[in-house]
């Protein structure tokens, strides 16, 4: 028996979450019939899947990573796995680990990536008020209600950046609480508009209680999991499938994007 990790990348659009619903299309559901149907796994329990964490509805995923054990090692070719994958995951790399690693407890750090439409925000309120979730806080003010223990989270960075018409948000933190990088940016918008300042923050990171509406999902990447001592081999053709797909959507939506603009633009006749 062995332990395999790999890494998933998935467009989570048409997807409930990550993580598997009765009757409803999930990114898991959809990697446990692909890992069964490639004889992987048989169980799901059996094999001891577990992923490092659960995306919401609507969230994305270029780094998501899965352990399983395996009697079938040869099998878990990542290009192998995607041929019983919907055209909107795909398996990248893979490694074979310790016997008992955990992909979520044994996470030094997640990385999320968020593109927000910057609009007439502005971005140096906007920065300054962010390095305040930087260090260990208590951010209960700043998530939906969940099933944890603890609402204590250490944010190692916060980097805010302008490209074109977007501001994106790169979020490094050891682990997150449900929702939490949404209302992080719901609450750095309602900085950039002026409708709150940087006492604001301090007082919900105090422990005041705030209503804060999450950003939309569809802007959120899991970009990154981190993990010490562990090497993942790329699947070069697997990934040049993920790219090209990519590539495809990224063609299409600009494409959608353009017209929306034109039609938006056009005057009566």
């Amino acid at each position: 028996m062995i332990r395999v990790a790999l890494k998933v990348g998935y467009i989570g659009s048409r997807y409930h979450g990550f993580q598997i619903q009765p009757d409803l299309p999930t990114v898991e559901g959809e990697l446990l019939d692909a890992l069964k149907s490639c004889g992987c796994i048989a169980d799901r329990i059996d094999s001891r899947f577990a992923a490092s964490g659960r995306t919401d509805r609507g969230v994305h995923a270029r780094t998501q990573v899965i352990a399983f054990d395996t009697d079938n090692y040869r099998l878990t070719v990542p290009r192998i796995i995607n041929t019983k994958l919907p055209e909107d995951i795909w398996v990248w790399a893979r490694s074979e680990v310790d016997p008992f690693f955990d992909p979520r407890r044994d996470a030094l750090y997640r990385e999320y990536r968020y593109f927000l439409y910057g609009g007439s925000l502005d971005l140096n309120l906007m920065n300054e008020a962010s390095k305040l979730f930087t260090g260990e806080h208590d951010f209960s003010g700043l998530s939906k209600r969940g099933e944890e223990s603890s609402t204590i989270r250490k944010v190692h960075k916060i980097d805010l950046k302008k490209s074109g018409d977007l501001i994106i948000f790169d979020i490094r933190a050891d682990a997150f609480l449900w929702q939490m990088i949404r209302r992080i940016v719901g609450a750095l918008v309602l900085i950039g508009e002026g409708e709150r300042d940087c006492t604001w923050i301090e007082r919900i990171l105090g422990g005041e209680p705030a209503s804060i509406t999450p950003a939309p999902a569809e802007g959120l990447v899991l970009n990154d999991v981190c993990y010490d001592g562990i090497t993942f081999a790329v699947d070069q053709y697997a990934y040049s499938q993920m790219k090209n797909a990519l590539d495809g959507l990224f063609r299409q939506y600009t494409v959608f994007g353009a017209v929306v603009k034109a039609m938006g633009d056009s005057e009566p006749d």
